[in-house]
């Protein structure tokens, strides 16, 4: 048997790199998209973690003041025992005293939560989202990048909470 070993033609080629162009060009984005999403959801979860150390500080540190109906209890993630979320999905550090739980009574305890990473680019997260939209399907919609930065001080004001003064930042 007589074998051709002229190797392949240039039409052979440039046909298996125009398929492999087509396939990458189908595969590349659907992978960023999975990847992004991935991310999204990492911060969801962190943010759920974030709340259920807040309620477990709450009810297990009777030192804590415990919010009025005309108050807020806020507690970062500095004051949380926060060792399994410490970085971001970007891989930098989750800003300590700008992510936060804020806490008031509304005939019953709500909580709600900013996480904050900040990126070269500025800061990603989620800002401040109640912790019953953290569990819905489209909770992902609200990460993001972050243009505020909220001022955590005894008797101010924390937007996106109406009629209540922060009473008690634990940092």
């Amino acid at each position: 048997m007589k074998w051709n070993r002229k190797g392949f033609t240039l039409v052979e080629l440039l046909g298996v790199f125009a398929i492999l162009g087509i396939i990458m060009l189908v595969a590349i984005p659907n992978v960023m998209g999975v990847l992004d999403k991935n991310k999204k959801n990492t911060y969801v979860q962190h943010a759920k973690q974030m709340v259920a150390l807040a309620e477990y500080k709450m009810s297990s540190d009777p030192s804590l003041p415990k919010p009025t109906s005309t108050q807020i209890v806020v507690l970062t993630l500095n004051c949380l025992d926060s060792s399994d979320i410490e970085t971001g999905p970007e891989g930098n550090a989750y800003d300590l005293n700008q992510s936060f739980v804020a806490i008031w009574n509304s005939g019953g305890y709500q909580y709600s939560v900013t996480l904050r990473e900040n990126t070269k680019n500025g800061a990603t997260g989620i800002d401040l989202i109640n912790s019953t939209s953290l569990s819905k399907e489209n909770a992902i919609s609200h990460v993001g990048k972050l243009n505020t930065t909220y001022s955590l001080n005894v008797n101010g004001l924390l937007s996106g909470i109406s009629g209540r003064r922060i009473s008690y930042v634990c940092s």
